[in-house]
Formats: C-alpha cells, structure tokens, sequence
C-alpha cells in the first residue's frame, strides 16, 4: 500500500498555487499552472450515507437523496458541477425530517446520542453536545458564534420540551450548508506569503473522502486540530493509517468502478444465438475480474497501477475462462483463480 500513500500525499496539494497562478509546493516556477476556477461541492448520495451512518450508527433507517450525476464518469465531479434542484432541496429536508424524528423516536436513543439527560435549555451539556455534533458532521471545530446560533434555534424551538428543541437543531444541522458542502477557503502559506494553503481540517476532509468516501474519523479530526496535516509528512503518515483499513479498499473499488464504467455491465444484452458464450451471470463475473485485479494491483503487489492496462494476469471463474479460451485449474462458477493470459 506503500506507493498508493505516497501517490496520494504527493498529489494532494498543500497549496493551490502561487497568487499568479504558477509554481508547486516545493516554490518551483519552471511549470506554468492555470488555476481551476473554485467549486463549492456537494456531498455524492454515498458520502452523505457514509458520513450519517458513522454518526448515528447503522440502525438509521434509509434516507431521499438527490440522484448524483456522473459526468465524465465520476460522481464526484458531478458534485462539483450539478446545481441543486427544487426536488433535491426536499430530499434534504425530507432525509433530516427522517432521521431526527428516529433519533428522538426513543429517549434512550438520543439521551445516549447527546451524552446526558438536559434538565432544561440552559444545561451546560446542551453546549458539549453541539461542539461533538457539530465537529463530526460539519468536519471543523464549533466556533462560539456557531453554537451560539443553533442554542437560539434550540431554545426558539422547545416551547418548554428540551427534546423537541433538540430534534429541531439536528433537523436543522443535517441541511447545513457546512454538512451538505465542502468547502475549501484555504489559508495564508507562512512560507509564502502570496499562496494559500489548504488547512488542516480541510486536508482532513479531502483525504477521508479520497480514501473512505465519509466524512473524518475522531482521529484524523485530531491529527487536524493539532494541525499536522499542513505537512506532507503529516499528510503521509494519515494516508497510511487510512489505506490500513478495510474502508480504503471499498473507496478503492468504487473508484475503479466509475473509472472504468462498470456500471455499464447492467445494460449489457448479447443475442445467445450470435454469442452463445454470452449468459446472464457473465456481467457480474466480468465485475468481480476487475475488482480482483485492481484489489491485487494496489493491495496485495503494491505495484505500478498502469501495469492494470498491460498487464496480461488477471482472474476468472469457469465462464470468463471458455469466454477468454484459457486453462483455468480450480476454476468453477464461483471460485476465481488466477491465470496468465495469451500474448496475442
């Protein structure tokens, strides 16, 4: 995994660019870069599941989100360019009116959730719970004007019931901007005063949803909070830890997935008369190829990930051997196994 995490701390960059828009983290000048111009993204449906369900936990029920869009075959571009539509503002509200009401559906549910039992509006717990709440969901520390603003919407909205004002404030945090969003505003370079720099908390974010597509553990958000991930050697090192988890390879996969348009598979309709090695189960072996053969390129061999377009290993099951004309030994429906491609 070793290349992998070196590959992602070289290329996630701790700057944009110079103020004239050339120049590197290292203050090379020799390269000319041309600026993107600066996108608001939004959270893909998976990283919005991802990210509710690390919070609430996996009993949260199913939550309305807006189709994702896939331009140039990647969701995650199409979050950066789709607007949101009039139905997609519902979703959202409609996704918050479900999980708030769950939460709250049962006391020892969210007296769990918040972390005590609120004897009225002013219990300073009230106050801990929107810093933990909103540092996990909004993926940056609670400024005291933050907290300040969703304890009005709390006291505005209890009407006497400190859980009713409760429910009101993560109904409301859950359409935030700050969850729904992320934003990257960067920083002033100390080394250099005409860049920016990304900061902490946003290299934070951008490394968990790179490599697990949710929102930053409890560790990464405090490798953040003491600003460490300003380095690349801060960077590297939360990289690795990362990429050590299962999580990075669903990350990994899914990434694959939308590189190489395997969603594609799901339409694909052969005549059996005219390709008579053309079966229903096929698509599904074609996928699970894939998924062995990028699995063992970045996880097992931690080799160079263009030998995934030359390389003449792969694996099949019994129906991708008779469909590819190779021996396969141990071959079956389901077992896979790996075989050696001929050179022609």
């Amino acid at each position: 995994m070793t290349k992998l995490a070196l590959l992602v701390a070289c290329c996630v960059p701790l700057i944009a660019c110079n103020g004239d828009g050339s120049g590197d983290a290292s203050g090379a000048t020799d390269v000319e870069l041309e600026a993107a111009p600066p996108v608001l993204p939004r959270l893909t449906s998976a990283q919005y599941r991802n990210t509710l369900t690390d919070i609430f936990g996996e009993a949260l029920p199913a939550l309305p989100t807006p189709e994702d869009t896939n331009p140039y075959l990647f969701y995650s571009i199409g979050a950066t360019s789709t607007s949101l539509s009039e139905l997609g503002t519902q979703q959202y509200t409609d996704a918050a009116i479900v999980a708030s009401d769950w939460l709250f559906a049962d006391t020892s549910r969210w007296t769990n959730f918040v972390g005590c039992t609120p004897e009225g509006t002013t219990d300073p717990c009230i106050i801990n719970f929107l810093m933990g709440f909103g540092q996990k969901l909004f993926r940056r520390p609670m400024s005291t004007t933050d907290v300040e603003s969703w304890l009005s919407v709390m006291r505005d909205t209890s009407r006497g019931d400190v859980a009713r004002g409760l429910r009101f404030t993560v109904y409301g945090m859950l359409q935030s901007p700050n969850f729904l969003y992320r934003s990257e505003t960067g920083e002033p370079d100390p080394a250099n005063s005409d860049r920016y720099r990304y900061t902490s908390f946003e290299m934070a974010e951008r490394l968990s949803f790179l490599l697990w597509n949710t929102g930053p553990d409890a560790e990464l958000l405090a490798a953040a909070g003491r600003n460490e991930l300003t380095t690349s050697e801060g960077i590297y090192e939360q990289a690795l830890r990362l990429l050590e988890s299962d999580r990075s390879r669903i990350a990994v996969q899914d990434f694959f997935s939308q590189y190489l348009d395997l969603g594609g598979l799901d339409e694909l309709e052969r005549s059996p008369e005219r390709y008579p090695l053309s079966t229903e189960t096929l698509p599904d072996a074609m996928r699970n190829e894939i998924r062995l053969l990028v699995d063992d390129h970045v996880f097992r061999r931690d080799t160079d990930i263009r030998e995934l377009f030359s390389y003449r290993r792969t694996f099949v099951n019994q129906e991708l051997a008779n469909l590819y004309g190779v021996d396969a030994p141990g071959a079956s429906a389901i077992a896979f196994v790996p075989v050696e491609l001929p050179a022609d």
